[in-house]
């Protein structure tokens, strides 16, 4: 990115800021706003929160809606695996052979979403497994389906990636073994100060420098540590006293990192949450003039 219009028009924010919001009525909020990104989180929209049963003609008048943003994202945050309770989330490393297998395909379904309505880049929770998954298990189950999810988008000019940090030690590593250069990793700003004691700071920039040739997306949001240093993540810049976004930025900045940036800041959703990311926006782009 080589101009303040550049950085602006790569900061995005998501829609899970308005998850109250029916999701045309949240583009629409969105767009006014100025955001030229948008990100989609699949789970908070769609008939009874399935947006895979999205028909054909409602994936094109989505796209066609979706078309007021230079990129659009999704992120698999949150996705429930069908016919499974609501606190069953997709597993791709699940002992479970029948919930293992149903949660590979209900991502494979919500990237045939992606690519049905035009989005840029997808997203994917990491495998978890339980307490006798091996780091190999893991390793290899997050291996099978990057591959699977690269032979679903074929051609395509996609990004994908994993946003990957804990329980994933050797994540450059599952990254070169995957061996496409349109998978990578998510850079959550927020998640990987939480790993942090300390300066949290300086435990993101260590982090982002290990992790720079993966990079398709980054997550933004601040963290506010309480006076018993409990840090609690998805704050506005406002309370933000964790991370020192100026040094985080300049160093995406001397990076010359180009990829979209998303606030994920709040976690109920509504018009407050969406003035906290125009606010941390702005508040951003003072920083990359200044660097």
């Amino acid at each position: 990115m080589k101009s303040d219009s550049d950085f602006r028009n790569r900061i995005g924010i998501s829609n899970r800021a308005l998850r109250r919001m029916p999701v045309e009525e949240t583009i629409d909020t969105v767009c006014e706003t100025g955001f030229r990104v948008f990100e989609v989180v699949p789970h908070i929209f769609g008939p009874q929160g399935r947006p895979e049963s999205l028909g054909q003609e409602e994936r094109r008048r989505l796209k066609k809606r979706l078309s007021c943003f230079e990129t659009v994202t999704l992120h698999c945050s949150g996705a429930i695996v069908p016919g499974m309770p609501v606190d069953k989330r997709v597993d791709i490393a699940s002992p479970d052979p029948s919930y293992r297998r149903k949660s590979v395909e209900h991502l494979l379904t919500l990237t045939q979403l992606a690519l049905d309505i035009g989005v840029n880049v997808v997203t994917y929770h990491r495998g978890v497994g339980d307490e006798k998954t091996t780091p190999t298990q893991l390793q290899e189950a997050m291996l099978t389906f990057a591959r699977m999810a690269i032979e679903k988008v074929e051609d395509s000019d996609i990004q994908m990636g994993y946003e990957i940090f804990v329980g994933v030690p050797r994540y450059g590593a599952l990254i070169e073994e995957i061996g496409d250069p349109r998978f990578g990793i998510l850079f959550d700003i927020g998640h990987a100060a939480m790993r942090f004691e300390g300066d949290l700071t300086a435990g993101v920039l260590q982090l982002l420098e290990k992790s720079a040739p993966f990079i398709v997306q980054f997550h933004a949001h601040g963290i506010q540590v309480m006076e018993d240093g409990v840090k609690h993540d998805h704050r506005p810049l406002q309370v933000n006293n964790g991370i020192d976004y100026a040094k985080v930025i300049s160093a995406i900045k001397e990076h010359g990192f180009s990829y979209p940036l998303i606030f994920e800041i709040g976690t109920k959703g509504g018009p407050q949450e969406v003035r906290d990311s125009v606010y941390a926006r702005e508040e951003f782009i003072k920083i990359w003039q200044a660097c």
